[in-house]
This record gives structure tokens, C-alpha cells and sequence, in this order.
């Protein structure tokens, strides 16, 4: 008999504990914002026009920015490259038509973020960020490796490129992909329930009926770093505005233990001469030792 076969006998009698490979999905925490405008997720993915004869056409970039509490497409629209000034640019759009949120998650793009490049270890900001910055917006950023933080940008990009590549007339310039855009976004804001919210409301009944989070002031942990704090000498008194900088150790020099670079003898003084022995040396006969009174003679 087979193993695979014996596996078949003991799984249907119950004496086989099943093991997954694939993780479960009641393993993965749900989180989610509790207010509309407390966060908004953002992404963006590759999209192919089509030509009129339906050769394949040049590729594009949709960016998306929806908000994390009512699953509601902010702002969708394709542009031939997804660069940081058009991320400002569709963030600002965004925000005049929704106001300013609290908090933005995104992943560790450039176009989102430096802090993992070069520029950004050394306390950089590119124009996002410094946008960010100025509104007192926390921006949060998902760690490399995990795209479940931002999958619910990530599933609706999935569920907008499945329409659109169903549809009877491809688009074959960005503006018929804008148009088209367009279309999908009002379907799915306003008509299509969404099983991910309460009573599978649509995401626009959600965000219209519910308070909106209002960003707050925030300190930027960045800027601590610029700071430039002095040491400061708590050995020497006086007024703490009289304290000076101590001076760093690479700059103090001891001639007696920089071996490398020894102090340069000058002339020697004449009212001055030391002897190198602590004590003068004896002139007289040396003392005979005492010895004990028991061996005295």
C-alpha cells in the first residue's frame, strides 16, 4: 500500500491533524482607520494602452489615493510616469476636494520616501515629505517586505485593472483611460457594495455620514536629529551661561603621553633648575642600623 494512499485512510478517520501550507487567513491581523481622513493609503501600478488596431501600447502608471476607514477612491488617474512632483500634485488635488487628513501610509517608494536612501539616512526629505511636514501629516511607511500594510491600495488597483481589461473599447491615449477611470470610480464609490464595510455599504455612504479626522501638531523626530547639542563641563562653577564647550579629546595634548609627537625641549632656565630625584642626595656617612637591645653587646 501507498503512503499516499495510507494518508487518505488516516485523514478521513480523523487521526490526521491538517497543516497548511499556505498561511491562514485568520492569522492576519485586520487593522484599519476608525475615521475617514485619519489615513490615507496610496499607491501605483503599470497599466498597457492599446493602439487603435490593437497592437500593445506604450505603458503607463495609475496612482491611487484612498481612504483607509471607507475602502473611498479619493483620487485615481493615470499619468505616462509617477514622479514626486505628481505625487504632490494629486495629493494637493486630493486635498482640496477632501481636506487634509490626519496620517498617510504608503510604501517605501522614492517617490513617497528617501529614508532608505542615501539622502534620506543623512536626514533628507524629498518634496512629499516636506509637504507632508509642513501640514503636520505623520506619514507612515510599511516595512520592506511587507505588502499586506498597504493591501487594501493594493486590491483596489487589482479590482481596477480587472475592469478595465474587460472593457470593449481599450484605451489607446491617457485621456480615454482617464475617462474610463473616471467611470470605474463613481461605480465603485457610490453603487458597487463593498463587503469589506459594515452592511456592504458603498464606500461614499460610509464617508459622507461619518466626522472627519483632523491632523494635529506633530514633532518631527528627524528634526532632533539636525539639533546640535554641546557637551558641556559640569566640573567648572560659575553662572551655567559661563560654561563653556568642553573641548573634544583629539584635541588635548599631553606631552607626557602623546608618545608620537613628544614636547619640543626649550632653553633651560637658569633661576630654575630642577633635579630629576625628589629628595637631595645624602653628603654624611651612611647611619649603622640599630639592632635590637637583646643583641646588643
Amino acid at each position: 500500500m501507498s503512503r499516499s494512499t495510507i494518508s487518505r485512510h488516516l485523514t478521513r478517520a480523523g487521526l490526521i491533524t491538517p497543516e497548511p501550507k499556505k498561511r491562514p487567513k485568520s492569522s492576519y491581523i485586520r487593522f484599519e482607520a476608525s475615521l475617514p481622513n485619519e489615513t490615507w493609503q496610496s499607491d501605483f501600478t503599470h497599466y498597457r494602452l492599446t493602439h487603435p488596431d490593437g497592437r500593445p501600447g506604450p505603458d503607463v502608471e495609475i496612482i491611487s489615493w484612498l481612504d483607509d476607514c471607507t475602502r473611498y477612491a479619493l483620487h485615481v488617474t493615470a499619468h505616462h510616469r509617477i514622479t514626486t512632483p505628481i505625487v504632490v500634485k494629486t495629493f494637493r488635488e486630493t486635498l482640496a476636494r477632501h481636506g487634509i487628513p490626519a496620517s498617510t501610509l504608503t510604501d517605501n517608494g522614492m517617490v513617497y520616501t528617501v529614508r532608505l536612501a542615501g539622502h534620506g539616512r543623512q536626514g533628507g526629505k524629498n518634496s512629499f515629505e516636506a509637504e507632508l511636514s509642513s501640514r503636520h501629516i505623520t506619514q507612515k511607511n510599511s516595512r520592506p517586505g511587507h505588502p499586506t500594510t498597504c493591501g487594501k491600495a493594493e486590491r483596489f488597483q487589482q479590482t481596477l485593472k480587472q475592469w478595465l481589461t474587460v472593457q470593449p473599447t481599450q484605451s489607446a491615449i491617457i485621456a480615454e483611460l482617464n475617462a474610463l477611470i473616471d467611470t470605474f470610480t463613481a461605480e465603485y464609490n457610490h453603487r458597487r457594495p463593498h463587503r469589506s464595510l459594515p452592511h456592504r455599504a458603498a464606500p461614499a455612504t460610509l464617508y459622507d455620514s461619518m466626522p472627519k479626522a483632523l491632523p494635529g501638531p506633530t514633532t518631527d523626530p528627524e528634526t532632533h536629529d539636525r539639533i546640535r547639542h554641546d557637551r558641556v563641563d559640569k566640573g567648572r562653577l560659575g553662572h551655567p551661561a559661563e560654561q563653556q564647550p568642553t573641548a573634544p579629546h583629539r584635541h588635548r595634548t599631553n606631552p607626557r603621553r602623546n608618545l608620537r609627537h613628544p614636547a619640543r625641549p626649550g632653553p633651560p632656565d637658569p633661576h630654575r633648575q630642577r633635579s630629576n630625584r625628589r629628595t637631595p642626595p645624602r653628603t654624611g656617612p651612611r647611619p649603622q642600623p640599630r639592632l635590637p637591645a637583646h643583641r646588643r653587646t
